[in-house]
């Protein structure tokens, strides 16, 4: 497949920029950096290889776009808008698990309509985090 990653999170960039802090990193134009003032909450972007854009946030959220047959990446900004609004959360480790272990991050939705989301759910993680940034209110 042809490179569709890197123009495409160019594209991303060039949009989320009208909206919030958003570069393309120097030197390393396959990574990239959202942030929102306001919500002091920071993403970073990753083309990977020619057809993926990972978006990595929070403590373990990472959600892979994969490009389709004919080069779409999918909604990878409206992905960021959402976390950077603060409505991403994290799920870590398994109820199902009785070890007191690390908990690691197992699953994760953004929104409260979960239009995206992966992994275990809050009824099956042993513990949630709302990504809110470092001035978020409880």
């Amino acid at each position: 497949m042809s490179d569709v990653a890197g123009p495409a999170l160019r594209a991303v960039v060039d949009e989320l920029s009208q909206e919030f802090g958003a570069y393309l990193c120097a030197g390393a134009d396959r990574e990239a950096m959202v942030w929102s003032s306001d919500t002091e909450i920071t993403v970073r972007l990753s083309a990977r290889g020619d057809d993926e854009i990972w978006v990595i946030a929070g403590s373990g959220l990472l959600v892979r776009f994969v490009a389709a047959s004919d080069g779409d990446m999918g909604d990878v900004a409206e992905v960021v808008r959402r976390i950077v609004a603060g409505e991403a959360v994290e799920m870590f480790g398994d109820r199902r698990r009785a070890d007191d272990g690390f908990a690691v991050a197992t699953g994760y939705a953004l929104g409260p309509d979960r239009a995206f989301a992966g992994g275990l759910d809050g009824d099956q993680a042993r513990w949630t985090a709302r990504i809110g940034g470092p001035f978020a209110a409880p």
